[in-house]
């Protein structure tokens, strides 16, 4: 467990505090255990601990953060998984930390961009809007509509956190005629323009109004071609 290239002014306070910490945990679904790593950190500093190594007493842990041993292993288990620490159960209750460096942590410096210059949004953003896709393709799933040349039907996402996973913004569709041939259409090829600013307090609505424009569109041009035909 030993770390040696361990820096312990990392977790001096101001620095730890106006660190990229804080913006990570800030959408991090469990608020306690930011504040058990912060707990870690005062513990880590009042010893001066310069290769980060020191013990708690998972028993005593329990009565200040009111929640059973089992949690503090969770929570002890979950900062290991992130990079944040590493540790190992001696004797009764006696637990050894490790603290690692973090700020070289790859989670708390993803990427900007992708390799294609795309900027990559708050995962938040494409959360709120596979909603907003759904609820827009909603009236025309059960449609077969014509969208460059070919007709076609819309199809639903796998999972709730698909555009959050892959990061980026699509709706799916199949082959009418070959329902095994499905393709992801991105907002920008869809609609012919670039995604609205988050900056603009409608952009939720600016993208649901042009995805169900274009819908319509694709809808209509089925039903002329059926005509004609």
């Amino acid at each position: 467990m030993s770390s040696k290239c361990f820096e312990l002014e990392q977790f001096e306070l101001e620095r730890f505090y106006h660190s990229k910490i804080r913006t990570f945990f800030k959408s991090y679904k469990n608020s306690k255990i930011f504040l058990f790593y912060a707990e870690l950190r005062d513990i880590l500093w009042k010893l001066q601990c310069k290769d980060g190594l020191f013990q708690i007493n998972q028993r005593n842990t329990t009565y200040e953060f009111d929640v059973t041993s089992k949690t503090i292993k969770n929570w002890l288990s979950e900062l290991q998984k992130l990079g944040f620490l590493e540790f190992k159960y001696k004797k009764f209750d006696l637990c050894y930390i490790q603290m690692k460096n973090y700020e070289d942590l790859e989670i708390l410096n993803p990427p900007t961009q992708k390799e294609s210059g795309e900027v990559i949004l708050p995962q938040r953003f494409y959360k709120d809007v596979q909603i907003i896709i759904q609820n827009a393709i909603k009236e025309f799933r059960n449609k077969t509509l014509l969208f460059e040349g070919e007709k076609v039907i819309l199809c639903g996402f796998d999972n709730k956190k698909e555009l959050a996973s892959n990061k980026s913004v699509y709706i799916k569709m199949k082959l009418a005629d070959d329902e095994c041939f499905e393709q992801n259409i991105t907002y920008e090829n869809l609609v012919g323009k670039p995604l609205p600013s988050l900056k603009c307090n409608y952009h939720e609505a600016i993208i649901k109004k042009r995805i169900k424009e274009e819908l319509e569109y694709c809808n209509d041009c089925f039903c002329q071609s059926q005509i004609a035909s």
